[in-house]
């Protein structure tokens, strides 16, 4: 009798799962490039992920220079519809957590949190972290990070408590 399931399975290489992985990184990197719209120096995105939680934004410095600015601003900053970009956050979204889901299914020690920079020259830096990112509020590890990457100090004053705690622990 011939079996009515013709299931060909085969398991990919480390090497092809490298390329896809890589790959993954710079549909990342496109995206936010494409969401970024001014001329910029560098870009760097923070992207928390577990089974039940997805925390994704990215801070530009312009190349004119001037303080950083949030992928959260940009469209009021910039008149962009909220819908457009919304979209564009969206796709953002699903190509970080379609990465985080292939670092689990190829049984690599799936990270928690990754930092992506991203220079003029488009060379790409990540920075994976392992911690257990539910131990803090995403506006505490928001908070710390943009202090750890461009020196920014909060405005709000919640923000501000938020620090000098982080602060108070270094």
């Amino acid at each position: 009798m011939k079996s009515l399931w013709n299931i060909n399975v085969r398991w990919l290489t480390m090497q092809e799962e490298i390329i896809i992985i890589d790959k993954k990184f710079e549909d990342i990197a496109r995206q936010v490039i494409d969401m970024t719209p001014e001329k910029w120096d560098v870009i760097k995105l923070y992207a928390d992920v577990s089974d039940d939680a997805l925390q994704v934004f990215f801070y530009y410095t312009p190349l004119n220079g001037g303080d950083p600015i949030s992928s959260h601003s940009i469209p009021e900053l910039f008149n962009i519809s909220s819908n457009d970009y919304r979209k564009k956050r969206n796709e953002l979204l699903f190509l970080v957590t379609d990465l985080y889901d292939l670092y689990k299914d190829t049984n690599e020690k799936a990270w928690t949190q990754f930092t992506l920079s991203i220079d003029q020259v488009l060379h790409m830096k990540i920075d994976f972290q392992y911690t257990d990112i539910r131990k803090n509020t995403p506006m505490y590890n928001q908070v710390v990070w943009v202090y750890e990457q461009f020196g920014v100090k909060p405005k709000s004053s919640y923000g501000i408590d938020l620090l000098n705690e982080y602060l108070e622990k270094q």
